[in-house]
């Protein structure tokens, strides 16, 4: 099990790596020995945090050899001073140039795709970030070495060397509806829902199939759907006859699997940022309690009582999907359990420190848990971020899209509202713009969250959805808390 490493132990490292960058840089004559020197404090740091780093130092690939790699970060180390604060300078153009040919390579090498990895150049003075995400290179203007840049590079080092990322691509992986937990998870909650037929379970599965009716059409939601043939084969994929399946009852068990996920990674990601704050115990200890332990452990997440006490007063807030709880039985338990295993295994900085890949984290899980053609039966469409990108550019308000070189610093004062919101995409979008034109401004943290909350807003008729995009919503804000 990975050592969950929080926001807060990371933080405190920060000052000490600084100042040893910045003696590395001083002391050391060429690329070599700095490197040599930066890896070895990399390795101290990490003993502290409790995660043993393995780095592959002159890692030989056929586009050449890099510095070191740790798992999926590729630092490449440049003698001190080679570097400006310019992507345009030669020699910065020419490092960024070899990162990329030597992320290439890894991808290659290790049969993953190119956006699972981080580069990162430094010479001492400066860091550039360097990415491959949706078909091209981003590339980051360099920081000045600082606190700042040093958190950025320990938190992107250690959440993505150290434990499984908060990425969609993972979690699709993990709890898709290819992977065997989906499917055991989704059979033991359709099978605690035939057997518990009245008390409270009963009453809200009849209030949620009310609200389904009205999102997703009566008919449709009563298992009427134009695509038979793919709902008979998704029926069979998820063990249940297609003959005998009760339809809504199903979409019920799955949708709470889901919100379940949802839930657990709320819990998992406020752990890290929050820390002591939560006043609760980690995801890997809870995930080791058994029988009604659990159950009240789960059912104080349900209420919403670890969130108040950060705040967060409508975060959850006892819904349909906490039905579980009232139908509570040895498979129903064994189940979550290993939901909860799974994630607890997750580093939940990564949705900071990768905000690219972990942007509208839950919709892509959930566009995985459906197949397209009975989603779409549903009534279920979800605008692609591109699209969303460029309705926020077209209403012309430069505070929610992301800022640019040379253009003014917007000043807050507009609110944005979506109406029919789904999982958040154009909140989440709207919200990192307003954090990144809060932060050129100058604001702190508490001033750049207070404009975030309130200048954005949103609206869905469907629970699930709603649910989706607070967490979401959180995911964004999370370092802010």
């Amino acid at each position: 099990m990975t050592t969950l490493h929080t926001y807060d132990q990371i933080r405190r490292l920060v000052p000490a790596f600084t100042r040893a960058v910045r003696e590395a840089a001083a002391r050391a004559h060429n690329e070599s020995e700095f490197s040599r020197l930066i890896n070895t404090e990399l390795e101290r740091l990490g003993a502290q945090l409790g995660i043993r780093l393995t780095v592959r130092e002159q890692y030989t690939l056929a586009s050449g050899r890099a510095d070191a790699v740790f798992n999926r970060v590729v630092v490449e180390y440049k003698a001190p001073g080679v570097l400006r604060d310019s992507l345009s300078h030669s020699a910065t153009a020419r490092a960024v140039q070899q990162l990329k040919e030597y992320v290439e390579g890894l991808a290659r090498e290790t049969r993953r795709d190119r956006d699972r990895f981080l580069g990162v150049v430094t010479d001492g003075h400066y860091f550039v970030f360097v990415r491959y995400h949706q078909g091209h290179w981003t590339v980051e203007p360099p920081l000045p070495i600082s606190d700042a840049s040093c958190e950025r590079f320990l938190r992107s080092l250690f959440s993505l060397a150290a434990g499984r990322a908060l990425i969609p691509e993972n979690l699709v992986e993990d709890f898709g509806n290819q992977s065997p937990l989906s499917r055991e998870v989704t059979a033991a909650l359709y099978r605690a829902l035939e057997r518990h037929p009245e008390n409270l379970t009963a009453c809200l599965f009849a209030q949620w199939r009310l609200f389904f009716g009205q999102t997703a059409g009566y008919e449709a939601a009563a298992g009427q759907l134009q695509h038979r043939s793919e709902l008979r084969a998704f029926l069979g994929n998820m063990g249940l006859s297609p003959e005998t399946a009760d339809l809504p009852r199903f979409f019920f068990a799955l949708q709470t699997y889901f919100a379940f996920i949802v839930k657990t990674i709320a819990r998992l990601v406020l752990q890290a940022y929050a820390s002591g704050a939560l006043g609760a115990a980690p995801l890997a200890t809870v995930a080791g309690l058994s029988g009604e332990p659990l159950r009240r452990e789960l059912a104080r997440w349900e209420e919403g009582d670890l969130y108040r006490a950060l705040g967060l007063k409508n975060l959850l807030e006892g819904d349909f999907f906490a039905w579980y709880l009232h139908a509570w039985e040895p498979e129903v338990e064994e189940a979550l359990r290993q939901v909860l295993l799974r994630l607890a295994e997750y580093s939940p900085t990564t949705v900071q420190d990768d905000p690219l890949s972990a942007r509208d984290l839950l919709k892509k899980l959930y566009h995985y848990l459906l197949p397209r053609e009975i989603r779409h039966d549903l009534g279920e469409f979800y605008t692609p971020d591109w699209l969303a990108e460029r309705v926020l550019t077209q209403l012309g308000e430069p505070l929610f899209q992301m800022p640019r070189p040379g253009r003014p610093v917007p000043r807050p004062g507009k609110r944005l509202l979506d109406p029919a919101c789904g999982s958040g995409t154009f909140l989440v979008l709207a919200a990192r713009a307003l954090k990144a034109n809060c932060f050129q401004a100058g604001l702190a943290e508490a001033d750049t969250l207070e404009v975030i909350l309130d200048s954005l807003a949103g609206i869905d008729l469907n629970p699930l959805a709603v649910m989706a995009a607070r967490v979401n919503f959180l995911l964004t804000i999370a370092d802010l808390i």
